[in-house]
Formats: C-alpha cells, structure tokens, sequence
C-alpha cells in the first residue's frame, strides 16, 4: 500500500519537460505570459493618463472667446430635426424581466446632425423645431439647452480613462496567475468570471476617484463589486 501511495504521489506532481504538469502551466509560458502583461500595461497606463489630461483639460477650460481653439470650450447652435424614444429590456438569472425607456433628439448643427440623449422631461417639453445652445469640447457636445432644460454629458476622455483603467485590471489578474503558479484549475473556472465582472464596479470607482460621483453611483458600484469579490472567492476557493 505504501508503494502504492508512492507512485500515486510521483505521478501526481510529475512535471515534464519545460515544466509541464496537468495541474500547471509551465514555467517558461507564465514567463512569457508576464512579461506580455508588462508590456500591455504601459500603453494603457499612458492612454489612461493621456485621457485623465485631456479630461482635467476640459474641467479647466474657459469659453472660446470668438474663433475656437483646441483647449476651450466651443458655442454652438442647433435645432431639433426629430424626437425617438426606444425600449431595452434585460432578463436577470431568475426570469425577472426589467426595461427601460431611452430617449433622445435628432439635433441639427451647421456642419452635423447627430442623435444626443436626453432625459424624459427633456423629451417631454421638446417640439421639432426648438432652437438648441450647444457647448462642445474638441467636437463633442458636453452640455445642450432645450425647451428650457439643460442636459450635461461626460467628455469621452472621462469615459475613456475608466475603460483603460479596466483593461489594467484584466491585465493585473493575467500577471497575477502567472505569478501565482499559473494553475490550470483556477483559469478554467467560473471565478475568472467574477475577476471579469469586476472590471465593472473598477471603471466606477475609477471615474469616482478621479472625477466624483452620485451616491447612486457609488452604491451600484460597491454592490456590484462585493457580488463579484464573494463569488470569486468562493469559486476559487473551491477549485
């Protein structure tokens, strides 16, 4: 029986050449595999830092006075060519089923026409028609006036940092199991799911830190994030 145990014991932690084992990737892959992960972390470092700049840019910037220029903010006029609302709905694990109305406006600019989001009362209030004051950053409009309201929007430079800074995260979790012994069990498993997932509550608290946020948007973020830490864990856990 000992014998027995003792060749089980060899065959189970057995590596071959290159350091290959069932239970394992091999030594030279997670290598390779982290220095890949160095290397795609200082591009989207920079394009991450690149967009905070250009966001604080915009934070800063005063109203172009007279001929636009690259780092004020435009004025702009419009009219609304066309009023559509749209439905999307999402059905969650238990068939519970939620949807949503989305509304935007068709606006008409000297040089572009393009559809801009807009909320209910906004919609509500709009005719086609209605005269539209623009405020634009580097192209894109981030605040309009309409019908007697005021609607905001995020520069995409804001967007933007956020979503970098969640393919840092995704890169992170790559090093991270190649640093950690690279076991096959815990890549092929429903907890790298969970490290996906959180990539979302990642982008939230990013733009938060760095640009503020409602409490709306800080209670979403932090449950999402404690469903993803507890569903990770335990997965893992239990590979």
């Amino acid at each position: 029986m000992a014998v027995g145990r003792g060749r089980g014991a060899y065959r189970k932690g057995r590596a071959g050449r290159g350091g290959w084992s069932p239970r394992r990737a091999p030594l030279w892959l997670r290598a390779l595999l982290l220095l890949c992960c160095v290397a795609g972390a200082v591009p989207l470092w920079q394009q991450a830092s690149h967009a905070y700049d250009d966001a604080m840019a915009y934070r800063r910037a005063p109203v172009c006075a007279g001929r636009a220029a690259r780092d004020c903010v435009e004025l702009d006029t419009g009219v609304v060519r066309a009023l559509d609302k749209y439905e999307t709905c999402t059905t969650d694990s238990n068939g519970v089923r939620t949807c949503t109305w989305h509304y935007r406006l068709r606006v008409e600019r000297p040089h572009r026409t393009q559809w801009i989001g807009v909320g209910s009362r906004t919609y509500r209030d709009t005719h086609r028609g209605d005269a539209v004051d623009l405020h634009l950053w580097r192209g894109s409009v981030v605040r309009m006036v309409v019908a007697g309201h005021t609607e905001t929007y995020r520069p995409p430079s804001e967007e933007s940092t956020g979503w970098w800074a969640a393919g840092l995260w995704l890169v992170l979790g790559a090093a991270l199991w190649a640093a950690c012994g690279g076991r096959l069990a815990m890549l092929f498993n429903i907890g790298t799911f969970g490290w996906l997932w959180l990539s979302v509550p990642v982008v939230l608290f990013v733009r938060a830190a760095l640009f503020g946020a409602g409490a709306v948007e800080l209670v979403v973020a932090a449950v999402m994030a404690l469903f993803g830490v507890v569903f990770t864990v335990f997965a893992w856990a239990g590979s």
